[in-house]
């Protein structure tokens, strides 16, 4: 009973050398929390910003696929007006939607965007604006521009074959030095005769 009236009545508190101790133990214990957090929250945006690159690329190089496996006539890439980064088909892809022959330009823009657009055969007047199949294309943004479009030089080959490789990042802060993908594919057109007219696309629209 003496030892519990003893205790009500004391006032001790924490010495200071125990509060500085406390006070050390708690920022310690909060600064590894902190920095777990931010790189939990640093790890979660990343994988984001890397999944939508995937998608990207995957988009970028399907939609880019379906056009030149209908091509009937690739255009060299080296003789655009924008070497390596534009692309011209002559190309019967959708036939049920659009006209029978379709000539289908596509393009890399200095601000990452993969745009295409597309006019009838000798009307270039006629032209779609252009329409943005992909974005976050990085090949004119690094410190060494890549070449988007080449055409596969074998002989062989017959200039069926258009080597493309795509460099994507869709970090909005364009911190290319990580998070980068490159998707990188040979796309050959239709494997028919040749004879097709190369002159009705050779008019290309105002951009």
């Amino acid at each position: 009973m003496r030892a519990l009236a003893r205790l009500r009545t004391e006032e001790d508190g924490l010495t200071l050398t125990e509060l500085l101790v406390a006070t050390v133990i708690l920022g310690l214990v909060s600064g590894v929390f902190l920095t777990t957090l931010t790189s939990v929250q640093r790890s979660v945006v990343e994988n984001d910003i890397r999944t939508r690159t995937n998608t990207q690329a995957r988009l970028a190089l399907q939609t880019l696929d379906h056009e030149v496996r209908s091509g009937n006539v690739l255009y060299n890439p080296a003789t655009s007006t924008d070497p390596y980064f534009r692309f011209k088909i002559y190309t019967q892809a959708n036939a049920t939607t659009r006209q029978r022959y379709t000539c289908r330009l596509w393009r890399i823009t200095s601000t990452g965007e993969l745009q295409t657009r597309w006019w009838p055969p000798n009307q270039p007047e006629d032209a779609s604006g252009w329409i943005t199949a992909a974005t976050g294309i990085v090949n004119k943004l690094v410190a060494t521009p890549l070449n988007a479009f080449e055409l596969d030089p074998d002989p062989n080959k017959g200039g069926r074959t258009v080597n493309v490789i795509f460099l994507v990042n869709e970090d909005p802060q364009l911190n290319l030095s990580t998070g980068t993908v490159r998707i990188q594919s040979a796309l050959t057109g239709r494997n028919t005769s040749y004879g097709f007219p190369t002159g009705v696309c050779a008019t290309e629209p105002a951009d």
